[in-house]
């Protein structure tokens, strides 16, 4: 019985911890060491007159995350988008 309900603890806490993310392939952080909230990031940004992406070239995750902002923005508002691109 006690294995049953360690079993479902774990369980709950896994699923409440994956539904709680926006983008659960990633976390991001402000400079000081917190945890930045996603939304507000975009909001943020979308106030913005640029946006500068740095990335890890053949990072998936990177490229992905970047993708993700940018249509986010698009969303609130027309975006101008540059893509430099290694030879």
């Amino acid at each position: 019985m006690k294995y049953l309900l360690l079993i479902s603890f774990l369980l709950t806490s896994f699923i409440n911890t994956t539904k709680a993310q926006n983008k659960p392939a990633y976390q991001l952080f402000k400079s000081d060491g917190k945890v930045a909230n996603y939304d507000k990031m975009i909001k943020d940004l979308a106030d913005s007159d640029m946006v500068f992406f740095g990335e890890y070239h053949y990072n998936p995750i990177a490229h992905w995350l970047q993708l993700e902002v940018s249509k986010n923005l698009f969303d609130i508002k027309e975006i101008l988008y540059f893509l430099e691109q290694k030879c």
